[in-house]
């Protein structure tokens, strides 16, 4: 059993350089598909708390709002208004006549 003929020795190292650049491109592109993860978990965090934020600034509205109207406090009622939030109190129904 001798050595590898010319074309078998080319075409065995042609098949390792092959190999070799497969798993430089391989190693890329896993890095990259790490990076845009990354990115993408950032941006679901921020939509997540961009959910939780409304919820909260919802609550906050509803909250100065039901101040603004037990107590009847324009002032609260204007700077409402000025962010685009209105509201009616509505009157209690009236005690049915006995």
């Amino acid at each position: 059993m001798g050595g590898l003929r010319g074309w078998q020795f080319w075409t065995v190292n042609a098949l390792a350089l092959l190999a070799v650049v497969l798993v430089l491109v391989n190693t890329v592109l896993a890095r990259n598909n790490r990076d845009i993860q990354r990115d993408v978990i950032t941006r679901q965090q921020t939509i997540d708390d961009g959910v939780r934020l409304a919820q909260v600034n919802a609550q906050l509205i509803r909250a100065l709002a039901n101040l603004s109207a037990q107590t009847g406090d324009e002032a609260l009622r204007d700077l409402l208004a000025s962010q685009g939030v209105t509201f009616r109190v509505q009157q209690p129904p009236a005690a049915p006549l006995r």
